[in-house]
């Protein structure tokens, strides 16, 4: 089968891709997760999005401060927004214009789609758990984590009547249940 034409798996009634994770990876996804924490941070703040304007401010604001001309000139906000939008990881509507100047600014104010924010939830939880993520190194940190844990479970853990023995050995056996 080719990848042109239509895959058999395209009509099975199973989970498939979500765009709305698509700004967690590729070579910008420093600068969409900047963008969506700021969102999700400014979610509990306002409930009527946040502007363009506001947006980048916000933006400049976390920002090292001897770079943030250089970062903000490479930076295409409206294109990331458009992305973002595009991806389903935000949505965005226009503010009402009042005056002349209003119709010639961005006028758009952006949030967080639901998608949007549980993924970046997850996002957090995860590297609050195992440190930021790199790949390899994440998922040796899983790993070790995951060690660690059944370990302190082994040890936690009392032997039960009828638990097998840590070492098998030819005098154990199976306990009898009574028949029914």
């Amino acid at each position: 089968m080719t990848e042109e034409s239509p895959s058999a798996w395209a009509l099975l009634p199973l989970p498939g891709q979500s765009t709305a994770a698509a700004y967690l990876t590729g070579p910008l996804a420093k600068q969409y997760r900047l963008i969506v924490d700021i969102l999700d941070d400014e979610r509990h703040v306002s409930l009527t999005g946040v502007g363009f304007d506001e947006l980048s401010v916000l933006i400049r604001r976390r920002l090292p401060d001897e770079r943030t001309g250089e970062l903000m000139a490479e930076f295409a906000l409206e294109a990331r927004m458009r992305q973002l939008v595009e991806w389903g990881t935000c949505e965005s509507w226009q503010d009402h214009a009042e005056t002349q100047q209003d119709f010639l600014r961005n006028r758009f104010r952006y949030q967080l789609t639901e998608a949007g924010s549980a993924f970046n939830a997850a996002v957090r939880r995860v590297e609050a758990e195992l440190g930021p993520v790199d790949g390899c190194a994440a998922r040796t940190r899983l790993a070790d984590r995951a060690s660690e844990r059944d370990a302190g479970r082994d040890r936690r853990r009392r032997p039960r009547r009828g638990d097998a023995p840590a070492t098998p050995s030819a005098s154990w056996r199976t306990p009898r249940r009574p028949c029914r």
